[in-house]
Parts: C-alpha cells; sequence; structure tokens
C-alpha cells in the first residue's frame, strides 16, 4: 500500500463523496473523516485553494502519530524524533523529500528541535531543501508561482505570471524566511536561499547538485 497519497482538496471530495458533489470546505471536512476512518491523516487544513495539492500520510507511516498531534499552528518537536520517522537527516536532500512528501515543511531550528508547518508538496519541497542549501540552478518561474502564490489547475489555461503572482510569491516564500529576489526581475529562472541552513548541511548535500527542478 502506498504511505502517501496526493490530491487537490477538490480532488479529494471527489474521490470520497462522488463525482458529482461540489467542493465547501464542509465536505472537504467530511472527506477528512472518512478517509480518517480508513487510517489516513494529513497536517494540512481542510480550509485553502480548492486546487492546491493535499497530501495524506496513512497510518504505517512512522510520521503518522507525528501528524495526528500537529495543530494547525506552528509545531516544535524535537528533531531527532522526526528524523527516526523519516529515516533520515533533515539536513540531507533524502529528508527533505520524505518531509515535504508527508506535507510539512520545516519552518525553524531552536536549539534541538524544529518547528514544522504544513504545506503543499511542491513548497516543501523547495523551502526544506533551502534549509540544506542555496539553489544555484534555480527553479522554473512558474513552478514557484504554483508553489507559492496560485496552484495549477488541471485542464485550465496556464497562467500569466503578471507581476502581482510573481509578488506574491516572492511574499509568501519571505514568510518563510526564503530570499527570491529574482523572482521580482522577472526571470525565468529563480534562485531561492534560506535565511538559515542547518550547521551540519554541507556535509549531506553538495550544493552544486541542483536536484529535480
Amino acid at each position: 500500500m502506498r504511505r502517501f497519497r496526493h490530491k487537490s482538496r477538490v480532488g479529494w471530495v471527489k474521490r470520497v463523496l462522488g463525482r458529482n458533489r461540489r467542493f465547501t470546505p464542509g465536505h472537504m471536512r467530511h472527506a477528512l473523516l472518512l478517509l480518517g476512518a480508513e487510517g489516513w491523516a494529513s497536517a494540512m487544513p481542510p480550509d485553502g485553494p480548492v486546487d492546491e495539492e493535499f497530501a495524506l500520510v496513512h497510518c504505517d507511516h512512522p510520521m503518522f502519530e507525528i501528524i495526528r498531534q500537529l495543530p494547525t499552528c506552528d509545531f516544535s518537536i524535537d528533531r531527532s524524533t522526526v528524523e527516526r520517522a523519516i529515516g533520515s537527516s533533515l539536513a540531507a536532500e533524502v529528508g527533505a523529500e520524505t518531509l515535504a512528501q508527508c506535507g510539512l515543511a520545516v519552518a525553524a531550528l531552536r536549539g534541538n528541535h524544529v518547528v514544522l508547518h504544513s504545506a503543499n508538496r511542491a513548497a516543501a519541497r523547495v523551502i526544506n531543501l533551502a534549509r540544506i542549501h542555496p539553489s544555484m540552478r534555480g527553479y522554473a518561474a512558474r513552478n514557484l508561482i504554483h508553489a507559492f502564490a496560485r496552484p495549477k489547475r488541471p485542464g485550465r489555461r496556464r497562467v500569466n505570471l503578471n507581476d502581482d503572482l510573481r509578488m506574491n510569491a516572492a511574499e509568501v516564500l519571505q514568510a518563510w524566511q526564503i530570499d527570491a529576489e529574482d523572482l521580482l526581475d522577472r526571470r525565468g529562472r529563480i534562485r531561492v536561499r534560506s535565511a538559515w541552513t542547518y550547521p551540519e548541511a554541507d556535509s549531506h548535500s553538495d550544493p552544486r547538485s541542483g536536484g529535480r527542478r
């Protein structure tokens, strides 16, 4: 069985309650109750953009119990507890990716504790990797817009990357303490840099690797 599942909020409503059921926050909460009875949990709030990707984690995964305890606001937890659950250091790319699969991003590092916030998988991946090293190759501007400002809408025309969307995405990234000045310069590829990184990050990842973008 897959330990992670990802669909948009409207996709989960239609998947659980029926294809003809329209999306409402109430229907989303009802769908989550039914999914919870099947052993699924999410760190993400039911309210949010209907087309935003919404992550579910199965009870077979070690992160399940951590996610069930997460409030909708900041949650500080011992870093070693999270790393045991994901089977990797948070300062390694595999750990950053696994946490993103759970719909979680590291908002702050407080001594031996990390503060976790919910985020869609694409946004969480950018954030978690930025905590390890700056992105040397950068990300496609359109992908950052979809992750942080306006979720991609299946079957719809491509979003025009106007200045308002670039500004919105840059402001959301700044709230995560991540700089993305290239967004405001109308560039096609955007480098991001976190205001802080893990002290031991350089021993886990090569900042020149870039990864998938």
